[in-house]
């Protein structure tokens, strides 16, 4: 943790820093207030609404919503909080804007490319040809009436790495905005 101190307008002004490991990733959580006690508490409340996401959206949390709805591939549709449902949604409507070239299925893939450096043989055509099979946000069906995710196929999965990092990082700093703290 980084603590500054500035005076600015006759107002001291403490700049706080904290690096934290959520979401398989490195946040640096930053900012300016008063008090470096009360803005360590706000990057508490940060940090705690990263959490909270991650709690929601991972796909490696078995807890999680959207492991239930992997894990109902092909079964029954799952009921979602409202959170979920829309952040699902905009996922869909950036595949479609991307004409697939963003797709939040492409998790399917998990068990064909292993990015931790542990492959040492390339996958089999077989292999690669039955994951892919798996993917493609057409077969994401979402029922707003009920708040419910369907993955049509058997074996289909997916994932918010993409975009929930950033949806996390945006609702921290809209938490804080909302409590007066303009420097985040």
């Amino acid at each position: 943790m980084l603590c500054f101190v500035s005076i600015t307008s006759g107002i001291a002004q403490v700049l706080v820093k904290r690096q934290v490991t959520l979401m398989g990733s490195v946040f640096e959580i930053s900012l300016v207030d008063r008090d470096s006690a009360i803005t360590n508490q706000h990057i508490d409340e940060v940090i705690s609404e990263i959490d909270r996401i991650e709690n929601l959206i991972s796909e490696w949390r078995p807890q999680t919503q959207i492991a239930a709805v992997n894990r109902n591939a092909g079964i029954k549709p799952v009921k979602v909080d409202r959170e979920v449902f829309e952040l699902t949604k905009r996922a869909i409507q950036y595949a479609q804007n991307s004409g697939g070239a963003f797709d939040i299925s492409i998790v399917a893939l998990d068990k064909v490319w292993v990015f931790d450096g542990s492959m040492t043989t390339m996958p089999t055509e077989d292999l690669v040809k039955r994951s892919v099979a798996k993917v493609g946000y057409q077969h994401i069906r979402l029922d707003s009436a009920s708040s419910t995710i369907f993955l049509e196929l058997p074996g289909m999965k997916i994932g918010f790495g993409s975009i929930g990092k950033g949806y996390a990082a945006d609702r921290g700093r809209d938490i804080m905005k909302a409590k007066g703290i303009e420097a985040v």
